[in-house]
């Protein structure tokens, strides 16, 4: 068979084009279109990872200071951002930034989210190159209480209890032991000095496929053309690797290569990468990406007749660029939950798996009848659901929506099922995997302070759940209409149960990035809940108007949030082998064991993820679908393959 090169070009152009590859917290997409670097970035030495016994109090002669080190001074200045409470509610701080003074005055009118987060502007001739020394001391007779997060490095937070003569990184705190750093954080108003953007694995082979097959061949060569505007001082450097699989695997791609570079693919490279590294030396000026132009150099044959046609089955294809750690199956604590809670006969009968969620939530709900209590112990448990299930029940800790969303997303996880923990205004609740729906689904039970109804819901509109992001959207765009709370509340809370006055509590929300604390607690908030929120680890939402400055993940981008854990994507290709295809499977459900597949009508069947599939003249379809370690089967995707009948 004669062989030639073809050149394919696969394009990445516009703002739902440029929107698919995943980007750190440093890139950024535009309105425009246009990949840049972030407008802003976060210091920070410690993750709030804290509670509200690990304080400092600053007032008298004890001052308190943070240093940081600013790579490079914004025309734009700073945000100086620091957890405390006062008492007075109505007080004054002074900071001297590098020895010029600050002073912050609070209100005792503050927001939710401003509660005990304070933002004070450091305009850019406070700042300076290299290390940066801000010193905190209370005014008059207020008492300020800074937060500590217990650590030996980067030791850049001290204590003077002598009016700044002389100072201590060390045996510090309330008890006069601690050693660690002070929840304050810089955020500077300019361009950080790189980012980075990964696209998807792409097929080359399918885009110059005839009918959809593609022919068996070689990549022979690799380059990207970028369009964009540079300024002097920046760059976008393009890279590149390669892989037999859909899914990267470090075994079996390459390494990142440069464009241009002589690098070439090895023969058993079919599926291909780019990634896209944008940097300044000046943090008033960014690149610009308006678009992606990957070039792949094809040896495959020419001139040949293809005898079939493909026509897959689209199905949902959202990754985010953080990862999530679901809860294994082989985990002790996991199957202790399920046994000693009989979950399984919770969820027995159910119809469907959005059906299990709903008697998941009715269930946990149900553990406690003295919600938002303290307990005799005064004490709020970490989010450890077989210690929550052990104490707040039996009223010795602090049981609440905390709680509540815990438990659900442990029970879920312990049964296979894709759960995880939401973070809203005052509120904390979840969201599960619904495969019936292909999305997630908001789901609320820690809402109803009334023990006696216990009621838990979640959102429809027009039939059809909600999501958190879609539940925000609502509440941003004031788009109530057909919004309904289901099932209807109890009558004695229909006035509290409203779509406007819950969707309120979407102003700003995060989720969580694991359901696995059931295997180790860190990292995590240790007494969420009972603070305000000071940890770093949630992913934010952000809208472009309303940041949380004092955070520093977050997104844009609707797939970091809303990823699909489902489905299996079947990939074809023709062989040497007439009337054969080599079919490989792909999934991205966590804790992924293996396939089961079936042709036409016939029996589900193990399969691997790399197998010959041989076909008959006419229709030939096949199913695939993904099973995880705790035997629960995923989404199934289709392909349908036409070859031309045989004549009488």
């Amino acid at each position: 068979m004669r062989r030639g090169i073809q050149r394919v070009r696969l394009d990445w152009e516009g703002a739902s084009a440029l929107d698919r590859p995943v980007r750190d917290r440093f890139a950024d997409l535009g309105a425009d279109g246009t990949l840049r670097l972030a407008d802003s970035f976060l210091l920070a030495d410690e993750s709030g990872r804290t509670t509200r016994r690990n304080r400092e109090v600053v007032s008298g002669a004890v001052r308190i200071r943070k240093t940081f080190v600013v790579p490079a001074v914004p025309p734009k200045g700073a945000l100086l951002l620091f957890y405390a409470s006062s008492n007075p509610a109505r007080a004054a701080l002074r900071i001297e930034a590098n020895g010029r003074p600050l002073v912050v005055r609070r209100s005792s009118q503050r927001d939710f989210w401003d509660r005990h987060w304070v933002r004070l502007p450091v305009p850019a001739r406070f700042l300076k190159e290299g290390e940066n020394e801000f010193v905190f001391r209370a005014l008059g007779r207020s008492r300020w209480a800074f937060l500590i997060e217990n650590s030996f490095v980067p030791d850049r937070s001290a204590r003077s209890l002598d009016g700044g003569r002389t100072w201590a990184s060390e045996f510090f705190g309330e008890n006069g032991v601690q050693d660690g750093e002070y929840l304050v954080r810089l955020r500077l108003l300019g361009w950080p000095s790189s980012g980075e953007v990964v696209s998807e694995a792409v097929d080359p082979f399918a885009h110059a496929a005839v009918g959809g097959i593609p022919a068996r061949g070689q990549i022979r060569r690799i380059g990207a053309r970028i369009e964009g505007e540079r300024p002097a001082g920046t760059r976008v450097e393009a890279f590149w690797r390669a892989g037999p699989d859909p899914a990267y695997d470090p075994a079996t791609w390459t390494a990142w290569a440069r464009s241009g570079s002589r690098a070439a693919p090895p023969p058993s490279a079919r599926f291909v990468q780019w990634r896209l590294v944008l940097s300044t030396r000046d943090p008033a000026v960014s690149p610009s990406v308006r678009a992606v132009r990957l070039r792949a150099d094809l040896d495959v044959p020419v001139g040949a007749a293809r005898p079939a046609s493909a026509a897959p089955v689209a199905i949902p294809d959202r990754r985010s660029a953080y990862p999530f750690a679901a809860l294994r199956p082989d985990n002790k604590r996991g199957r202790i939950l399920r046994r000693r809670w009989r979950l399984s006969a919770v969820v027995r009968g159910a119809g469907s798996t959005f059906e299990k969620f709903v008697r998941l939530r009715n269930w946990a709900r149900r553990r406690w009848s003295d919600g938002w209590v303290w307990g005799a112990t005064d004490f709020c448990p970490p989010w450890d659901s077989l210690l929550i299930l052990e104490l707040a029940p039996r009223g010795l800790s602090l049981g609440m929506c905390t709680h509540y969303a815990t438990v659900f997303s442990h029970a879920a996880a312990a049964l296979g099922l894709m759960a995880r923990t939401v973070i809203l205004r005052g509120h904390c609740a979840n969201e599960a995997w619904s495969p019936e729906h292909g999305k997630w689904v908001f789901m609320d039970l820690g809402a109803d302070h009334d023990d006696r109804t216990r009621f838990t819901y979640h959102f429809e509109r027009n039939g059809v759940p909600l999501s958190a992001l879609e539940a925000h959207l609502a509440w941003k765009e004031k788009a109530f209409s057909g919004v309904r709370i289901v099932p209807t509340p109890p009558g004695s809370r229909r006035g509290f149960f409203t779509p406007e006055s819950r969707l309120a509590l979407f102003d700003r929300f995060a989720v969580t990035l694991r359901n696995d604390e059931l295997l180790a607690l860190e990292p995590g908030e240790p007494e969420h809940g009972a603070l305000s929120f000071s940890w770093d680890g949630y992913l934010w939402w952000r809208d472009e108007d309303r940041p949380l400055p004092w955070f520093s993940r977050q997104t844009t981008r609707a797939a970091d949030l809303e990823w699909t854990p489902d489905g299996a994507r079947i990939h074809l290709r023709e062989t040497a082998r007439p009337g054969v295809l080599e079919v490989l499977l792909e999934s991205p459900m966590p804790n992924l064991v293996g396939f089961r597949a079936r042709e036409g009508s016939g029996p589900w069947r193990a399969r691997p993820a790399r197998f010959h599939w041989r076909l008959r003249p006419g229709e030939n379809r096949l199913e695939a679908r993904p099973v995880n370690g705790f035997g629960v089967e995923g989404t199934a995707g289709a392909v349908t393959v036409e070859t031309p009948r045989r004549r009488a």
